[in-house]
């Protein structure tokens, strides 16, 4: 075994320590049913089975966590994303064992998860104390009586403490980037050019920045510039605040502290429902959104023409309703359809900000699904679209309307079917088409029970 398998698979002794210490024993196929429905016996489970371990590794205990509100001042969000890196090792050996997946996909599974981690702490120690925290997290919340909840938050330091002096585990951590040491695929073009840019970025004069994205065709910078910003890693708070006086006439430097800016600003609001924000983080969270306004206005003023800044503008203003928002909103919307419909991050912005859960409506978001897709050539993985926005209303109408026949009338609906269906070989055609795109056609046509196109799917 090498040193990127070890540390790959090393995050799973701390899910085994603390399976030993609980009264139940684990059992995969109990586990896979009771938190996914999923019953390892179903016709195409190994196609079926993407969806547990895509839902273990985006949602997990941390969506749990963002929807209740016990220890919120004590917990931080990478506590549950420690807790949960540990339990997706598990799950994938277990599934693997199983033999619904092969090891090869496995491997690939558990070093992206090893990058996660490595992007989210520094050494063993910080993970090993973060997973003792979210463990003690699921245990309070999920295998504690209504009794001894509220006791155990208020001593949760001490449970912590006790937890932290009886573990005898000891992580092996890489130092190197997990995919560096690997040398798995090389990056494309597009990946260099974020990566060159987010390299300048962290260098004092950004002169040689700015000129490198003055260099980027039109495209490219359609499809980069909205990843440039990289949090406060390379670069702190006070750079980004400090752009717009160094380089007033730079409108990537007004750019850049708007969307620092707006992830402040979400910072305070938190990702919870809003019934569930109190009024001083709102008054946070919309005193920041309207700085991130005034830079993202400036940025607009000195490059009217980019692209990037119409569709991150416009995600902006919908969150302000009065006349100037509601009609620059209006000639963002109008400069995008009559521009832009060839630019996945301005349609992704756009579909996001007619959701019902953003204030929209599913016929809003429909619709301008069904523009994407009419504007689309054949071929055009933008046509994904279409199947998004439907499972994003079963998703809601389970989420919120609490109506799962409701929800799955949607893929009942035969004229839902046939409307989808005609663009589902166009989006495979493509030797390689993207797992996010495979991931979601495997959910409509599960969904659905869609059994030829299923196995297309998997031989695909």
């Amino acid at each position: 075994m090498n040193k990127e398998e070890e540390f790959a698979l090393g995050f799973a002794k701390l899910e085994t320590q603390r399976l030993k210490n609980t009264t139940q024993p684990y059992e995969v196929e109990r586990y896979l049913t009771e938190e996914f429905s999923f019953n390892i016996n179903d016709d195409h489970a190994s196609t079926k089975v993407y969806y547990v371990l895509k839902k273990a590794w985006t949602e997990g205990v941390l969506e749990v966590f963002i929807r209740n509100n016990i220890l919120r001042d004590t917990l931080e969000v990478k506590d549950l994303v420690a807790f949960d890196a540990a339990r997706f090792v598990k799950l994938v050996l277990e599934v693997l064992k199983l033999k619904l997946i092969e090891e090869k996909e496995a491997w690939g599974l558990l070093f992206l998860n090893a990058q996660r981690v490595q992007d989210t702490f520094d050494n063993a120690k910080s993970f090993t104390k973060s997973f003792l925290k979210g463990a003690l997290f699921y245990d309070i919340l999920f295998q504690s009586d209504e009794e001894d909840r509220e006791e155990k938050v208020q001593r949760f330091d001490a449970l912590f403490q006790a937890l932290y002096e009886r573990s005898e585990v000891a992580l092996f951590w890489l130092e190197e980037e997990i995919f560096t040491t690997l040398k798995v695929a090389k990056p494309d073009a597009h990946q260099n050019q974020i990566i060159a840019m987010q390299h300048l970025l962290a260098q004092e004069d950004k002169t040689k920045l700015w000129e490198l994205i003055d260099s980027f065709t039109q495209e490219e910078r359609n499809a980069s510039l909205h990843q440039l910003y990289v949090d406060k890693k390379s670069i702190t708070a006070e750079d980004y605040l400090e752009l717009p006086a160094l380089y007033p006439d730079v409108s990537y430097a007004h750019y850049l502290r708007a969307v620092y800016f707006y992830h402040y600003a979400w910072e305070a609001r938190g990702l919870g429902l809003t019934n569930t924000v109190g009024q001083k983080n709102y008054a946070l969270f919309y005193e920041r959104l309207r700085y991130a306004r005034a830079d993202l206005k400036k940025a607009y003023a000195l490059s009217p023409h980019e692209q990037t800044y119409w569709a991150e503008l416009y995600n902006l203003v919908k969150h302000f309703k009065n006349k100037d928002s509601d009609h620059l909103e209006e000639d963002l919307y109008t400069l995008i359809k009559e521009n832009a419909m060839d630019n996945a991050f301005c349609i992704q912005r756009v579909s996001h900000m007619k959701k019902a859960r953003w204030g929209g409506s599913h016929q809003e978001s429909l619709a301008w699904a069904r523009e994407v897709v009419a504007h689309s050539s054949y071929g055009n993985s933008l046509k994904i679209i279409l199947f998004e926005v439907l499972i994003e209303q079963y998703k809601y109408i389970v989420e919120y309307d609490k109506d799962e026949e409701k929800a799955e009338a949607i893929f009942a609906n035969e004229a839902l079917q046939k409307e989808v269906n005609q663009y589902f070989d166009e989006l495979l055609e493509p030797s390689e088409s993207s797992s996010k795109l495979r991931d979601t056609l495997l959910f409509w046509y599960e969904k659905v029970g869609d059994v030829r196109r299923l196995e297309k799917l998997v031989k695909h």
